[in-house]
């Protein structure tokens, strides 16, 4: 019994550690495309600042997608009514 329970509350630390992680690299990429959306005072240090914004989108992109799929691993979707 008591391995189970360390072994469930590891799970949910590597969980949890992992959701942080998207979390953050999400959250950091909003931040800054924010600033740079929201900002004119940086932008004349960016020359590149349309490709740097399109890498910031695909980082949040990714980013959702990460949290989505580990949801989704974690929580079965019920399954289709076929009637």
């Amino acid at each position: 019994m008591e391995n189970t329970r360390t072994s469930n509350g590891t799970s949910e630390l590597i969980v949890t550690a992992i959701e942080s992680e998207f979390r953050s690299q999400r959250d950091k990429a909003i931040a800054q495309l924010s600033i740079y959306i929201n900002s004119h005072v940086g932008v004349a240090d960016h020359p590149h600042i349309i490709d740097e914004c399109t890498t910031l989108v695909k980082t949040i992109a990714e980013a959702e997608d990460g949290l989505r799929v580990l949801r989704g691993l974690l929580v079965p979707a019920p399954a289709p009514n076929q009637s």
